[in-house]
């Protein structure tokens, strides 16, 4: 699932960070996602209690992630980790958390939109694509070369010695 998230989080022009390190190591989410200056954890549910998930959500909020998704596929779960956190957690930080099975991750990334450059994104990293006109002396040049060392190949290849 974390494979999964990290994929679909790449895909919308995220960097995301499996196993992120929080709090100078003390702790860790899931996955880690950074856009724009927004950062948001996802934390992957399949045997954890909703107490462990509580203190996940808890740290990563300390941590200073705008939001917390907890990814939990099986319902019964998700229904018990959703009483637990509404039980334990203030109302500003029950603002900051979703609980959601599979699709429901795919659509909040989707809810969150495609960011602000995302042509200019590859894996939630900015991509900077430059040229330069080289001066006509050394595309010759260049060229040359080239043909010199094709040429050369091709003799080597074609001498059965």
């Amino acid at each position: 699932m974390q494979r999964l998230a990290r994929e679909w989080s790449e895909a919308r022009g995220f960097r995301a960070t499996v196993e992120e390190e929080i709090l100078g190591g003390a702790a860790r989410v899931d996955v880690g996602l950074v856009r724009d200056g927004l950062r948001v954890a996802i934390e992957v549910a399949i045997t954890n209690t909703p107490v462990q998930v509580a203190e996940a959500i808890t740290k990563a909020l300390a941590a200073g992630y705008a939001c917390v998704v907890i990814v939990a596929p099986d319902s019964g779960l998700r229904g018990r980790i959703e009483q637990y956190v509404a039980d334990v957690l203030g109302v500003a930080d029950r603002k900051r958390v979703r609980c959601v099975d599979a699709e429901g991750l795919r659509s909040f990334l989707d809810a969150l939109g495609p960011g602000a450059d995302a042509d200019a994104r590859a894996a939630g990293y900015r991509v900077v694509v430059g040229q330069a006109l080289a001066p006509a002396g050394r595309v010759a040049a260049a060229r040359t070369t080239i043909a010199r060392l094709v040429g050369t190949a091709l003799l080597r290849q074609a001498d059965p010695t």
